[in-house]
């Protein structure tokens, strides 16, 4: 699946190496963001859909959190508080069953909701409560 992403969004996103998890990446800078995320998030939709179809036995779920802020780079990696806003984003969901979580911070909620994909509707997320980071979620099954 990773590959499906790094295909998808190559000179979009940097990613962190593989082996910190949960794997993080950073949008590039003077991008349109907008059009990035909804690359990204149209990518994860089609990689998990086929990894599902390939495993129809063990499902692959997906979470997507999403964040903004200032990260550092030290050694190679990206890090600070946006990365561990994410990082505390991504391990704060319950399990779920659908395929793919979407996880997104009120810091750019109405940002994304405005201008993002036409399917990635407001009216999906639920807010998380008790989550480290104020955020809203939405899953989207097979048939989203």
């Amino acid at each position: 699946m990773d590959r499906l992403l790094r295909e998808t969004v190559p000179e979009r996103v940097s990613w962190n190496s593989r082996e910190r998890r949960p794997w993080v990446g950073v949008l590039a800078p003077g991008i349109d963001e907008p059009e990035a995320l909804a690359g990204l998030l149209e990518a994860a939709q089609r990689a998990v859909r086929s990894e599902n179809l390939r495993r129809p036995g063990s499902p692959v779920r997906l979470c997507l959190a999403l964040h903004e802020g200032l990260v550092s780079l030290e050694d190679g990696e990206f890090d600070g508080p946006a990365i561990t806003a994410v990082r505390a984003l991504a391990r704060g969901v319950a399990p779920r069953r659908a395929p793919l979580l979407v996880v997104c911070s009120l810091r750019i909620f109405d940002d994304l909701a405005a201008l993002g994909p036409p399917w990635l509707r407001p009216d999906r997320f639920r807010r998380l409560v008790d989550a480290a980071v104020p955020a809203l979620a939405a899953e989207w099954d097979e048939q989203s």
